[in-house]
């Protein structure tokens, strides 16, 4: 028994000794190599946009643009010019590329209330200058494409052999306007009974809202305006989600505010700069732009 006691207090002594052992190699360690101290992290502010004073074209509202000043424009710099004209009035820009630019600039105050006849007749003038420039790049460039074969896109029996090729549209074409006309048939009528779509964009979503109108006798735009709204019966109205391919051309349009059901799909005709339904053998919708049309 003593020898048990004996043999129990030296373990004891033991486990005593090399517990401050351990203690005072850790203390010494400690010493010599300190712990590193963790900095907190620090959350950098991002560098607030540098807003520029600056016009592309800051005649544009005074003169008439030359085809000279517009054909040595980029495609860009005549998108930027196009959309810098209304811009100025308060009209809000679409596309990734145009609101990247115009969001460092400090003139720049988009409004719910812009109006287009708010533009002077220079402006409306040189909006047109430079969208003609621009579209016919892009149909010379269509022309090519057609010519090598290379359209794209599956071949159908569409109003254009180009409404096939992969052609450019923007978000800030889209916007606005849309009345439907009949294939051949003279566009300075308004026809008995139209569709319209517009096109608006609220917090970076694009939707739509889709008319039928019935109007009783087919006015030129200007009688049709004098007639107003009591000359319109409105059959029908719905709205839904609208997506655009800015790459391929290709507008799609959904039933609700939802990508889960497509309700028609048109595409971009670049020689006829119109939209063409695609996606019903039976009917064909072709939509025209008229930001102008009264309804």
């Amino acid at each position: 028994m003593l020898k048990k006691i004996t043999a129990l207090m030296l373990a004891a002594s033991v486990i005593i000794i090399a517990a401050a052992a351990i203690r005072s190699f850790s203390s010494s360690w400690t010493k010599r190599f300190p712990p590193k101290k963790t900095e907190p992290k620090q959350t950098e502010t991002p560098a607030p946009i540098e807003k520029k004073n600056i016009e592309l074209l800051p005649y544009s509202d005074t003169r008439l643009i030359t085809s000279e000043e517009a054909a040595a424009l980029s495609d860009q710099q005549l998108r930027i010019a196009r959309c810098e004209i209304t811009a100025r009035h308060g009209k809000r820009v679409c596309s990734k590329e145009t609101k990247k630019y115009f969001k460092s600039i400090s003139w720049y105050h988009p409004s719910n209330n812009y109006d287009r006849a708010s533009l002077s007749d220079i402006e409306k003038e040189n909006v047109e200058i430079l969208y003609k420039e621009e579209l016919g790049r892009k149909q010379d460039a269509a022309k090519e494409r057609l010519e090598e074969g290379k359209n794209g896109k599956d071949a159908k029996d569409l109003s254009s052999d180009y409404v096939d090729i992969l052609t450019s549209f923007s978000y800030d074409d889209l916007s606005g306007k849309w009345i439907s006309i009949e294939e051949d048939s003279d566009d300075t009528l308004v026809p008995k009974s139209t569709s319209v779509i517009e096109i608006r964009e609220k917090d970076g979503i694009f939707y739509y809202v889709y008319y039928f109108v019935q109007i009783p006798i087919c006015f030129t735009p200007e009688a049709a305006a004098e007639e107003g709204e009591a000359s319109r019966v409105f059959c029908d109205c719905t709205t839904g989600l609208v997506t655009l391919d800015e790459d391929t051309g290709t507008i799609t349009f959904y039933s609700g505010l939802s990508d889960e059901h497509p309700f028609f799909v048109f595409e971009y005709d670049v020689m006829s700069d119109r939209l063409i339904q695609t996606n019903d053998d039976k009917y064909q919708e072709i939509m025209v732009k008229n930001d102008d049309f009264k309804y």
